[in-house]
């Protein structure tokens, strides 16, 4: 047991511990108040008035224990002097589908020069997401970024141009724009610009220009590109005629699921155009093409089912791709359509159906269909008999044959001729005159 004495010198030296220590907390306290009362005049003296309020701010107070802290720990970059910061946190609001603030953030990386974020304001205002659609801005920051350099940007002001979407209709302007953006090596902007002097849109037509752009975004593996380069060298436009180069372009295309290129790639295979001729292997590229309802490669089907070649006959089959062929409005599918109808071939035989499918094809110009038309109104098959009618429309597809062809439909004209009296004769004639103004420009 600890004696009265030691207890009470022991109680002293604690009232002089605890002394000495509220007097050295104190100084400590007034050394804090004086260093923050010089950190508050240093902020007042360079903040501005509205930062001062938000300083004075309460700061709320957390529950939690405060982290220790390191006097070395710098803060985080800001983004406001790299705008392209400011793009991915508009990516992030966008992504998480705040418009809203995703806007805002675009708006500072396109005050800053950013023409990504450019872009992508042109794409907001167009799209109006939480906010109503404003063509006229989405305009103006699309020619914007265009005007700064941006491809893309200038790619899609060429196909604004091109169709006239929110600015006036132009094709001399979208080629000036598609140029841009095919000298920055864009390659759809390359197969634009291409396509333009193929078709001598906004720029003087030449074959040979064409020929080089498609070049250029082919060897990039544009499947349009390489598509139309494969059938300029098929056909000879813009450069020598080479089957090889024909086949090597369409068959990089169509192994990229382009069916235009799968159809030419079986053309080339049932002609034996740069590749062993070879009807079976034509038929498969067809068939991919056809998958895609490619209305042609469906057409080539429904002949090689019909007829046999390359595979099968099959004429149920044959009528199935040729009525998806005919309802598209193609006139050979509707004649051959038309001839299914007339043999019985593939379905009941309609004298009456098969007059319906020659009338829609010899209306489009198929001559084929104007002969086969003349001679059913000639036998009266399916329709009242007319000579009127036989001569009218054999007199049409007469018209717009030549050589040995056009002379034996003349004698046939003729020949019905003499089976009308003068006054039908004169209305038959008057009927082929209507009925040919009535076609298509050969």
């Amino acid at each position: 047991m600890i004696c009265a004495f030691h207890q009470l010198t022991l109680i002293n030296w604690l009232f002089k511990v605890d002394a000495m220590m509220t007097a050295y907390i104190q100084t400590i306290r007034s050394s804090l108040l004086i260093f923050m009362l010089g950190i508050l005049g240093l902020c007042y003296s360079t903040h501005s008035l509205a930062e001062q309020e938000e300083a004075a701010a309460p700061i709320p107070v957390s529950n939690e224990p405060a982290a220790a802290t390191s006097t070395a720990a710098t803060p985080p970059p800001s983004p406001q002097e790299n705008p392209s910061d400011f793009l991915k946190l508009g990516d992030q609001a966008y992504k998480a589908k705040d418009f809203a603030k995703a806007l805002e953030w675009y708006n500072k990386a396109a005050s800053q020069g950013n023409t990504d974020a450019m872009l992508k304001l042109a794409d907001s205002y167009r799209e109006g997401r939480d906010m109503p659609k404003n063509f006229e801005l989405a305009t103006h920051w699309l020619t914007q970024a265009a005007t700064a350099g941006n491809a893309e940007a200038q790619l899609r002001l060429g196909d604004a141009y091109s169709i006239g979407q929110d600015v006036p209709k132009n094709h001399k302007t979208a080629v000036s724009w598609y140029s841009k953006a095919a000298e920055q090596e864009h390659a759809l902007a390359q197969t634009r610009l291409a396509a333009a002097y193929y078709l001598g849109q906004g720029v003087t037509k030449d074959l040979a220009v064409a020929a080089q752009w498609y070049g250029e975004a082919a060897e990039k593996g544009d499947p349009i590109a390489q598509t139309a380069l494969g059938k300029a060298f098929a056909q000879g436009q813009g450069v020598k005629k080479d089957g090889a180069q024909a086949s090597r372009w369409l068959l990089a295309a169509a192994e990229q699921g382009n069916p235009e290129a799968q159809y030419w790639l079986g053309e080339l295979y049932n002609g034996g155009i740069g590749v062993d001729s070879d009807s079976a292997r034509a038929i498969e590229w067809y068939q991919l093409a056809a998958d895609q309802d490619h209305t042609l490669a469906m057409l080539r089907l429904g002949e090689a089912y019909y007829t046999g070649k390359g595979t099968t006959q099959d004429y149920a089959t044959a009528v199935q791709w040729l009525t998806k062929v005919a309802l598209q409005g193609n006139s050979e599918g509707q004649t051959y359509l038309g001839l299914a109808y007339y043999y019985g071939n593939g379905t009941p035989q309609s004298y009456g159906e098969a007059m319906t499918w020659f009338t829609r094809a010899a209306s489009q110009g198929n001559i084929q269909a104007q002969i086969l038309l003349g001679e059913m109104y000639y036998y009266g098959q399916g329709v009242p008999q007319s000579y009127e009618q036989a001569y009218a429309w054999i007199g049409v597809a007469a018209a717009r044959q030549s050589g040995p062809q056009r002379q034996h439909l003349v004698r046939l004209r003729d020949a019905f001729a003499k089976l009308l009296p003068p006054q039908q004769l004169t209305r038959a004639q008057e009927m082929a005159l209507d009925l040919s103004r009535n076609q298509p420009r050969q």
